[in-house]
């Protein structure tokens, strides 16, 4: 189906509409007021692909090409890039667990970030042994 009428939007919409009409449609019809979970999907993807061009690119925590970190020092480097990342852009501090799988450091890191994040003494071990 075409993103413009998933969103109900004609194809001259400008930004501000598309956002309006992207705001509307996900209160209307999010899972936890009754609509789907496919529903949803549509209208994520309708909006991603109308304003793909328009969003900044997400932040990248290292080249993927580039080889992982070797030292623990390397390691400490980017955990601190990814506690500045959560603190400019303001995203929940959950977000860098996620980030922390992906890449998956040595245990002390997760040792660490269980320390700033003040989580239970167990958490590092779980993720840690789940790699």
């Amino acid at each position: 189906m075409n993103p413009y009428q998933i969103l109900g939007i004609s194809p001259h919409a400008s930004l501000a509409q598309i956002k309006s009409a992207y705001r509307q449609a996900a209160a209307n019809n999010h899972p936890d007021r009754g609509g789907t979970h496919a529903a949803m999907v549509a209208i994520n993807d309708a909006y991603e692909q109308l304003t793909h061009h328009l969003a900044p690119t997400k932040p990248h925590i290292r080249d993927r090409s580039a080889p992982p970190p070797t030292s623990l020092s390397d390691w400490f480097v980017v955990y601190q890039r990814l506690l500045s990342i959560v603190e400019r852009r303001g995203y929940k501090r959950g977000w860098i667990t996620y980030r922390l799988i992906e890449l998956q450091p040595p245990l002390e890191i997760w040792e660490l970030h269980g320390q700033v994040m003040e989580y239970r003494a167990g958490f590092a071990r779980y993720h840690w042994e789940k790699q």
